[in-house]
């Protein structure tokens, strides 16, 4: 199955069935293959050969569906970039795949057009297109059927930009064949139905939104339900008003709406899945207190096209395990030499299937170091029980995650040494109890140059997306190292913290 044959399965449920919702505007699954079969047509018309990469930078918006399997319908690589990415940011992805053409949101454009000037076509929505560009609304408005010709199983479709311990993001490669089973075994682990709706509140970008929330939803021929703004009072109210039966998101997500003293029914939900970081057990309980609602929490990762594991929609659950494999997937707990470890002994996850990548787009050394022996190697140490559940331990690399997004410190750090006014610079993740983690670093000035924390974090905003730019920056005369000169992030940590 392509993605293309997967948007065609949904629709296969009734075209005249809701696919988008956002308040009172419904696209129909046959509007949506036409919008997207419409933005196809002019593609190729425009230029665009069969593999060529389209950068997609649109937020979670309805304007985002149509818009992704269109370039799949040309016979296009979605390359989905964050839409309030900066231009060095999207500078390197541009330059490293070949980016041929970029579909942004018109508040996107200035960054974009910062970053790549020699792009051959730009494509705008949400609003009219500024000179030089096409608006989205114009190319999707003739209808045109969806060819499901154009793509193969094992072709290209996307490609996903992660942060890599050197600090400059990595293409993920993955198939249509690879995000198509692992939607399929979705739709299975979670019981996904043509009666659901899906609130989409996940940026569609992210794999957990592409695979979990999108994709997911379309095969199963549910509705995707659009929230016009991410506040929890305005996400219970469209459940409320919707009628969403699921939610897809990160922890955090759950614990702003804990935490909130809205009223809203939320009766309708059946799961609420949670993915991109664990979700503390005290949230699982309070929820389903609170709202009656079980979380439903897994595993995923890009490298395998979204999730591997997932506490099971009958039978056992247990807060705080990421739960057991699902279809297609097989889970081990790995050591260094790739021996299998026992019950309750912490060793590296690992994960084997047909969703695995198809590897890191031109870094052919760092794919050998991630899948071996047909194992893709996580960099997350967990541990397995004696039920075959899996729990996730600690994280073998320094990733920071903040919200559901990962953050590498390398990258930020790369970001404060460019400071005229830094001599040296270390990025920690400081606990947070709603986004999980926040962004902190740990500075020594040049002595020639004074700078305050207010000067590092605008020379950070400038330059990174949002949640990778640090909330708090702390000055040292020096910082921990060991015997190699290597940071010791550990004592970094220590150290920002006394100065709470």
């Amino acid at each position: 199955m392509t993605l293309i044959e997967l948007l065609a399965r949904g629709e296969s449920h009734g075209g005249e069935r809701p696919a988008l919702i956002a308040d009172d505007r419904v696209i129909s699954y046959g509007q949506l293959g036409q919008e997207a079969g419409a933005l196809a047509f002019h593609l190729r018309r425009l230029g665009l050969r069969a593999g060529d990469r389209v950068a997609l930078l649109l937020p979670t918006v309805p304007e985002y569906v149509p818009a992704y399997f269109g370039i799949l319908g040309a016979g296009g690589v979605v390359v989905p970039i964050n839409s309030r990415a900066r231009a060095p940011e999207i500078r390197h992805i541009v330059e490293d795949c070949g980016v041929h053409a970029a579909i942004a949101h018109v508040d996107a454009v200035d960054e974009v057009r910062k970053a790549a000037a020699n792009l051959h076509h730009l494509v705008t929505a949400a609003g009219p297109a500024p000179e030089g560009a096409v608006a989205l609304a114009d190319l999707v408005r003739d209808p045109e059927p969806l060819d499901p010709r154009v793509a193969k199983s094992d072709d290209l479709a996307q490609i996903c930009y992660t942060s890599g311990t050197t600090g400059k993001p990595k293409g993920v490669m993955l198939s249509h064949r690879n995000l198509a089973l692992n939607a399929e075994a979705l739709v299975e682990a979670c019981g996904a139905s043509p009666a659901d709706r899906m609130l989409a509140i996940a940026p569609l970008g992210h794999i957990l939104g592409t695979s979990l929330v999108m994709n997911m939803t379309l095969l199963s021929g549910g509705a995707l339900v659009f929230c016009a703004r991410l506040d929890p009072d305005t996400i219970m109210g469209t459940i409320e008003r919707q009628r969403c039966s699921f939610v897809g998101a990160v922890p955090t997500v759950y614990i702003m709406m804990l935490n909130h003293p809205s009223q809203h029914d939320l009766g309708s939900l059946r799961e609420a899945m949670c993915g991109g970081a664990s979700c503390p057990v005290e949230v699982i309980n309070a929820f389903q207190k609170r709202f009656g609602v079980r979380i439903l929490e897994g595993y995923g990762i890009t490298e395998i096209a979204g999730g591997a594991a997932f506490n099971p929609l009958h039978g056992l659950r247990k807060p705080g395990s990421v739960g057991t494999p699902i279809k297609h997937m097989e889970v081990a707990i790995l050591d260094d030499a790739g021996r299998a470890l026992g019950p309750g002994e912490v060793g590296e996850l690992c994960i084997k299937g047909p969703t695995v990548m198809g590897g890191y787009y031109g870094q052919p050394d760092a794919t050998r170091e991630t899948v071996r022996d047909g194992w893709l190697r996580t960099g997350d140490l967990a541990s397995a029980d004696a039920d075959g559940y899996y729990f996730i331990v600690d994280r073998k690399k320094d990733l920071i995650i903040t919200s559901g997004f990962n953050v590498y410190p390398r990258e930020v750090e790369e970001v404060l040494y460019q400071h005229p006014g830094v001599a040296e610079a270390g990025v920690v993740g400081l606990p947070d109890p709603v986004k999980g983690e926040l962004v902190g670093a740990c500075v020594t000035l040049r002595s020639d140059v004074e700078a305050t924390a207010a000067d590092l974090i605008a020379f950070c905003k400038e330059r990174l997306t949002p949640y990778k730019v640090p909330v708090r920056v702390e000055f040292f005369p020096a910082l921990p190292k060991g015997a190699t000169g290597k940071l010791l992030r550990r004592e970094l940590r220590d150290l920002i913290a006394t100065r709470r």
